[in-house]
């Protein structure tokens, strides 16, 4: 059976232009589209909430998604270990 993630995702008033481009700066849903099991997506904006965003994926099974969260931790816990610039100069 598929299985559909829904996320809210509310941002700064202000920031939303900034949030978008960092969307797709960080390739989010172009690594989803790569990964076994994905279906579809989708970042959609509420109409009369517009720092409101709603980002959903559709996955052929429980099991395709989870491999989706594990890898994309990974990710984020690999990149929360690189040394930041003003750790790499000292």
């Amino acid at each position: 059976m598929a299985v559909r993630s829904l996320n809210e995702l509310k941002v700064a008033e202000g920031q939303c232009e900034a949030f978008k481009a960092a969307y797709l700066e960080n390739g989010f849903l172009q690594r989803a589209i790569a990964a076994s099991g994905f279906i579809s997506g989708e970042l959609l904006i509420a109409p009369d909430k517009p720092n409101v965003f709603v980002k959903t994926t559709l996955w052929e099974t429980e099991a395709a998604y989870s491999r989706w969260q594990l890898s994309y931790l990974d990710r984020f816990i690999a990149a929360e270990r690189q040394p930041s610039e003003n750790e790499r100069s000292e």
